[in-house]
């Protein structure tokens, strides 16, 4: 990839690379995008069953009287917005139990899905990226904690509950989850907390504290579009809309659900490693308004003018040039007024020019989203800056009395527009302030044109596919389809360069070779094919044997598409065949890639498939596909000694030469040449081989003393190999992966022989398909990687600039998880409302999930002691039939999670137990052994008028 102008890029500029985000309306940022253009409006008004539906969904039940007041106040407006599916979470994909996902405030478990999400748009996977990731976020106070602690002592709390719901572990989680080492911060500063996230997380990248950073914001409230009530003269409008520099304007509406996340990382780097850019942060700032304004939650022009400033000229940009700013937006008479004032004080300060710039705000579309307002706009500003258009600003009809827009640098823009300019690039600031007067500005820019690599129709990719579950890979599949239709522009390369290297490789995979879009899309879907392959891989890692095959005569251009479009192959082959021209005394490539008949393909057989099967040895090592073993065959046993180094390349091919000698002598002469063979084998320094191979000669293992004894590397000549013998053990292994390199499908034909089917066995040539030879070296690829090989896929693509690029990212598979609040409600005796007892009733929604796939059977409870742990056990993972031996790991236990166990199996048998007990005894069958020997000891300690009351209440009832 190369970047056109590459005098613009400073030291300073970040990239945004990656976005993810769900708001009022949209459920990603496609359809964000969408709404926006469309002038959609996210705030709509609620129907009285509609707000039963949506109290029934958080509480459990419909608080009747509370709901027939709110209906009777002339001043509760039933509008808002939220979105749909906060109780929804997969759990399982980011191993959580059911019950510990159930702790999770929805702010929380939004988040990390679209962490994950923004990265995998970003076209990276957080477990190989080896640089350091930041997290910068903040969230709204947590409404959904009232759910789990409602009458509860704060000495009472549970840690997990706390863990999962206040805003300190926001980030932390994601770090946790996603394995991300760089900073984690939780930001706090109301309204302006996520843009000032963006702001700090550019700061962190440009002091190098981490090579990529994620930003963002949440507001999630436990109960969804309920309405809210409007008080003359407060901040909410009294008609459910925000008018956001209208004359009409009365207050804003809060929209009870939205999150953003962005990825950011520096330019420079982003332009090396060939990101998808939506546009560059030139510079941003944050300050405060201090104490000189009316009060703590008034806004100040001094304040936000100062932090306007600071940010142009930290971006070294002239206000001149930009064209839209996206405003905070309070929809307030005053507040609008003050922020225009402060707009327009720098903007104005060194041209005379009016009305040049647009000026809009996302609140008008999806209402004021708190701690995740400012990231809402950021994403449009970003959007607009990579689609060239700017969407309207809804709800604006006449302007504000108390702002001079005719005379000002601003117009409120109305419609969707291109988005023209005179200057170039595109410039566009966005702003934000906050109750307590914290401010942030940023100055965005489009992004750069870079140049990619065209594909020729000839290349061929690898689309690989994975996921968790089966119903999730289909998903995933779908879902690509539907992309590549609906972007048909897109190049194959790096689509393919952007699923291999961008999203993390789980156990069900498919893979498809194929050579154009239109080929993808025919073929996937086109299910069932032979052409799209697929498997269930396992944690089982496999080793690769590499197996060298008996003598085969050349095929016309044998390896000449990998010689044409794989640098290291063509590489291996030159300087093989330069090292051999003087002994053979013809360039071995005229050999391989002459039309039939011009040279006599015989007498080079045994040079031609050495250089053949070393250079592609190479290939497939330099492609991550490493062996830990060989075994050789004839000539192949030369290749073995040097790709273990017991010679050099310089030294097999002298001794390939002089096979090559033998093969085509004379008979008088073979006895002459084998003796000069010998003598040249005793020339050559022998090593230990640094990898051990089989021998053909031997059937075994070569030993140190074979593979530095010259008489050994002169017996091949005399004795054929017994293949079978040699590679029958190997075979007999579940975990072996066996690569045929070279120019048949001798091994196949081995292993088909010895009746042994659980083997991988894998060909990289086959002659009968030789016009489709690179296809079918990348499909060998592909089943590799089907096979659980871990393939160096940058490497792959190290020829040509690829760019990685926004694809859809992965398809959660959400399942309900919500604890309703507690209700409480007297049973006092009739006559007296005033006594009574009081009830308190939490109500979980989650059932136990299906007994996963665990490495013990289920073994049912044996006795009382055990029926309690196993009750206990499930309630704690959330799954059902939790067996006597099941690992208290495997199920998803962990160290905060013994805390819990442990106190509950205390107060369950009124016995002292431990954290340290529950990860010890991390089974129901040791648990239960230690429960028993402390109730035998805590008997034998009572009186006997204790022990006999026990008795007659029997203990274990």
């Amino acid at each position: 990839m190369t970047y056109n102008n590459e005098d613009d890029i400073y030291d300073s500029d970040i990239a945004v690379i990656g976005m993810s985000g769900r708001f009022p309306g949209a459920k990603d940022i496609d359809e964000f995008w969408q709404n926006l253009c469309q002038g959609v409006e996210g705030i709509t008004a609620i129907s009285e069953e509609e707000i039963r539906q949506h109290l029934a969904d958080s509480l459990g039940y419909v608080p009747e009287d509370v709901l027939a007041q709110w209906l009777q106040d002339p001043h509760y407006v039933k509008a808002g917005g939220g979105l749909a599916g906060i109780d929804l979470f997969d759990a399982e994909f980011f191993g959580y139990t059911s019950a510990e996902a159930e702790l999770i405030d929805p702010q929380q478990r939004l988040f990390l899905e679209c962490c994950w999400q923004a990265l995998e748009d970003a076209g990276y996977d957080s477990e190989t990226y080896k640089g350091l990731i930041g997290v910068y976020a903040g969230a709204e106070t947590s409404s959904y904690h009232h759910n789990l602690h409602a009458c509860l002592l704060p000495t009472q709390r549970d840690l997990l509950t706390i863990f999962g719901n206040e805003s300190d572990y926001l980030t932390t989680r994601v770090s946790y989850k996603l394995n991300l080492r760089g900073p984690s911060c939780a930001i706090q500063c109301a309204c302006s907390t996520s843009l000032v996230t963006v702001h700090m997380a550019c700061e962190s990248l440009k002091n190098g504290e981490c090579d990529m950073a994620l930003a963002g914001g949440v507001r999630v409230h436990a109960t969804q579009k309920a309405g809210y009530f409007y008080r003359e003269g407060g901040m909410l409008a009294s008609d459910g809309h925000c008018r956001p520099f209208d004359a009409q304007a009365q207050g804003t509406v809060y929209s009870d659900g939205g999150v953003g996340v962005v990825v950011l990382k520096r330019l420079s780097d982003a332009l090396v490693d060939g990101d998808h850019i939506y546009a560059i942060v030139k510079g941003s700032a944050t300050n405060n308004d201090g104490a000189l304004r009316v009060g703590f939650s008034a806004p100040s022009i001094a304040g936000q003018s100062r932090v306007i400033s600071e940010a142009l000229a930290l971006a070294d940009v002239e206000p001149a040039t930009i064209s839209y700013v996206e405003a905070y937006g309070s929809c307030s008479l005053l507040g609008d007024s003050v922020e225009i004032a402060a707009l327009s004080q720098v903007f104005g300060r060194k041209t005379q020019k009016k009305q040049y710039c647009a000026i809009g705000t996302v609140k008008s579309n999806i209402g004021h989203l708190g701690a995740a307002a400012g990231i809402a706009g950021f994403i449009k500003t970003a959007l607009a800056l990579q689609h060239k258009q700017i969407p309207p600003s809804l709800n604006y009809k006449q302007p504000n009395p108390q702002i001079d827009f005719e005379h000002s640098p601003f117009y409120v823009n109305s419609a969707c527009i291109d988005w023209t300019t005179t200057d170039a690039p595109r410039l566009a600031s966005v702003n934000s302030t906050g109750i307590g007067g914290t401010n942030a500005h940023l100055i965005l820019q489009e992004a750069p044109d870079v140049a990619t690599d065209e594909q020729s129709a000839a290349d061929a990719s690898i689309l690989v596919l994975s996921a968790r579950t089966s119903s999730g890979l289909e998903a995933v599949r779908n879902n690509l389809i539907a992309h590549l239709q609906r972007y048909p522009e897109l190049n194959l390369a790096d689509v393919a360069y952007t699923l291999q290297i961008g999203r993390k490789a789980f156990p069900y995979r498919q893979m498809v070779v194929c050579q154009s879009l239109q080929d993808a899309v025919q073929t996937l879907q086109a299910q069932p094919t032979t052409r799209v392959l697929a498997s269930f891989q396992d944690t089982t890692r496999r080793s690769i044997v590499f197996f060298f095959p008996d003598e085969a005569m050349p095929y016309v251009n044998m390896g000449r598409d990998l010689y044409a479009t794989q640098k290291t192959f063509r590489e291996q082959v030159d300087h093989c065949s330069e090292l051999l021209q003087p002994q053979l005394g013809v360039d071995l490539r005229e050999v391989l890639y002459q039309q039939e008949g011009k040279r006599d393909r015989k007498t080079f057989a045994i040079p031609a498939l050495f250089v053949v099967s070393y250079a592609l040895a190479r290939l497939w090592m330099s492609w991550g596909v490493q062996p830990t073993a060989l075994v050789d065959a004839s000539p192949g046993q030369l290749l073995a000694g040097c790709l273990s180094n017991i010679f050099s390349l310089e030294d097999a091919l002298s001794l390939v030469s002089s096979c090559s000698r033998i093969a085509n002598a004379r008979p008088e002469m073979v006895t002459k040449l084998m003796h000069e063979h010998t003598q040249l084998v005793k020339r050559v320094a022998l090593q230990p081989p640094a990898l051990p191979f089989i021998s053909s000669i031997t059937n075994n293992w070569i030993t140190h003393e074979e593979a530095t004894d010259p008489l050994y590397w002169t017996r091949y000549l005399r004795q054929r190999a017994n293949f079978a013998d040699s590679v029958g053990p190997l075979l007999k292994e579940a975990d072996v992966l066996l690569l045929e390199v070279g120019t048949g499908q001798f091994l196949s034909a081995l292993v088909e022989r010895s009746g042994i089917d659980n083997q991988v066995m894998l060909h990289s040539f086959c002659p009968e398909e030789q016009q489709e030879e690179l296809m079918h070296v990348l499909t060998t690829l592909g089943r590799l990687w089907l096979a659980g090989v871990q393939i160096d896929w940058a490497a792959v693509h190290k020829d040509g600039s690829r760019q990685r690029l926004s694809l859809p990212t992965y398809p959660f598979e959400r399942r309900h998880y919500w604890i309703y609040p507690e209700r409480h409600y007297h049973t006092g005796t009739q006559g007296d409302n005033k006594q009574g007892t009081t009830r308190s009733l939490r109500q979980s929604s989650s059932s136990l999930r299906a007994r996963p796939k665990l490495t013990t059977d289920y073994t049912a409870p044996r006795n009382e002691i055990e029926e309690v742990l196993a009750t206990l056990w499930q309630d704690m993972a959330g799954i059902d039939q939790v067996g006597v031996y099941d690992d208290f790991f495997e199920i998803g236990g962990h160290s905060l999670l013994a805390t819990r166990l442990a106190t509950q199996v205390g107060e369950a048998f009124q016995v002292e137990i431990s954290p340290a007990h529950v990860i010890k005894r991390h089974t129901i069958a040791d648990m239960a052994e230690l429960v028993e020997m402390m109730l035998i000891q805590k008997v034998e300690t009572m009186p006997e008028d204790e022990v006999q009351r026990l008795t007659n209440d029997d203990m274990y009832a």
